[in-house]
């Protein structure tokens, strides 16, 4: 005799299985007809939280190609928890790898970015600090600032302009063509400083900077690990940084835990 466990994990199986037999635990009148409905229901509804999650992707290459890729997706992923705003956290790493999707190379960049939005307004709740909060440190202690970013804070980084193809799709009627020859690569920090999501272009030493920032290093550290200017870069990266609500708190290597 299977146990729950057993017989739920067959279920959730066969819901997309296309091809598969009807799990032998159901059993009724029609049992394989009715059960290819609800298998179908399931799949297409899927396929539709895919698009809700990434609406640029989707005009970016039409509705029939995003359907036909996101069937792709869909069967081989199901959603992992019961918020479907969150399903879909590797769908770009599955478009960097789908073949038909190569035409479009930027595919897969749009989708971080829309995924990196999505996580950003869904992240926890949290004042971001403002620059004068590093008059609170003496000076000689500043090297060993550890800058907290703030919940929200994603960075999105691209060799192709992905926030000007973002936003070309917001007033684009249809998956037209686009003209990218004149437009530098842009990578996107994306915070959520308020109630509304925003993201900023931001160049490749300031990328670093952050990443490193994000990984627990000092402010001094940070400075080291990159191609950083201190005199010429630094300030205008910390204004970046705290003028997009980007930083939720700041700590001393030597603060007690």
């Amino acid at each position: 005799m299977h146990s729950l466990a057993d017989l739920q994990s067959n279920f959730k199986r066969s819901l997309v299985d296309l091809d598969g037999p009807v799990p032998t635990a159901i059993k009724s009148e029609r049992a394989g007809e009715r059960f290819n409905i609800y298998r179908n229901n399931v799949v297409a509804s899927l396929i539709d939280a895919l698009a809700d999650n990434f609406p640029a992707v989707k005009t970016l290459v039409g509705d029939a190609f995003f359907k036909a890729v996101a069937k792709h997706w869909v069967l081989d992923n199901q959603p992992d928890q019961p918020m479907l705003f969150s399903y879909g956290a590797g769908f770009a790493d599955f478009l960097d790898h789908f073949e038909p999707a190569r035409a479009v190379p930027y595919l897969a960049d749009i989708a971080r970015l829309e995924q990196a939005r999505r996580e950003a307004y869904h992240a926890a709740d949290g004042a971001p600090i403002s620059i004068a909060s590093l008059q609170d440190i003496p000076p000689h202690l500043l090297g060993d600032a550890i800058f907290i970013l703030h919940p929200a804070a994603r960075l999105v980084q691209s060799g192709f302009p992905v926030q000007t193809i973002w936003e070309s799709t917001l007033d684009k009627p249809s998956n037209q063509p686009l003209d990218l020859s004149a437009c530098p690569a842009e990578s996107v920090l994306v915070t959520r400083p308020a109630l509304d999501v925003e993201h900023q272009v931001i160049d490749h030493v300031t990328l670093d900077f952050i990443n490193a920032l994000g990984q627990g290093l000092t402010l001094h550290q940070a400075m080291s690990s990159g191609r950083l200017c201190p005199d010429t870069e630094l300030p205008s990266i910390l204004s970046t940084l705290f003028n997009t609500g980007a930083v939720g708190a700041i700590t001393l290597t030597d603060d007690p835990q």
